[in-house]
């Protein structure tokens, strides 16, 4: 038919402006998909053991990222990520106090508000990540001083590294030259 539109390239045409009308939606990262609340729960605890809830809450928040990009890195749940009796994810050595502090958070009066603030941050509606995929972090002040010039080996694994808090004996994990540094508060993310 000599004339007429063809029906498979119209029919293209109109499917790719019905896309481009309703089917983009703006790219928001949400994770971890399909979160559960013993996942809210466990980074509450963990929230409450690292900071005691006195640090900036967007800090804080970016501590939660590190939980769910330990979680993506792991290939596990959130809770399974931070728990303190689990495999070794993010505490290495708790302490028995610490320990204590985690499991009976929820008798806390912070724990509902924590929890809220977790489920928030998990559904991707406060504190967006700015820490990219770090999955370590450390507080420089809860770290020893040094007396050496920066970048002298304190010991085999830390280096005097000069912070906001004055020079610090850091893990080489948490330096420049061995990671890509992200400072949020008083918390350095690598």
């Amino acid at each position: 038919m000599k004339g007429s539109f063809p029906i498979f390239p119209a029919a293209m045409v109109g499917a790719a402006i019905l896309f481009l009308a309703f089917g983009r939606k703006e790219k928001s990262e949400i994770f971890p998909k399909g979160f559960t609340e013993k996942d809210v729960d466990h980074m509450a605890r963990t929230l409450w053991v690292e900071t005691a809830l006195r640090h900036d809450p967007e800090e804080v928040g970016q501590i939660t990222w590190v939980a769910i990009n330990r979680s993506k890195k792991y290939n596990k749940p959130v809770a399974e990520v931070v728990h303190p009796d689990a495999s070794p994810t993010w505490f290495g050595r708790i302490s028995d106090k610490n320990r204590a502090r985690w499991h009976a958070f929820d008798k806390n009066p912070h724990y509902e508000k924590t929890k809220e603030f977790v489920r928030q941050i998990f559904l991707g509606k406060a504190h967006p990540n700015k820490i990219g995929s770090r999955s370590q972090f450390l507080h420089p002040t809860g770290m020893p001083s040094c007396l050496g010039e920066p970048g002298t080996e304190c010991s085999v694994n830390r280096i005097c590294t000069q912070t906001n808090f004055g020079r610090r004996c850091l893990p080489k994990w948490s330096n420049e030259g061995h990671a890509s540094i992200v400072n949020v508060g008083k918390a350095r993310f690598s």
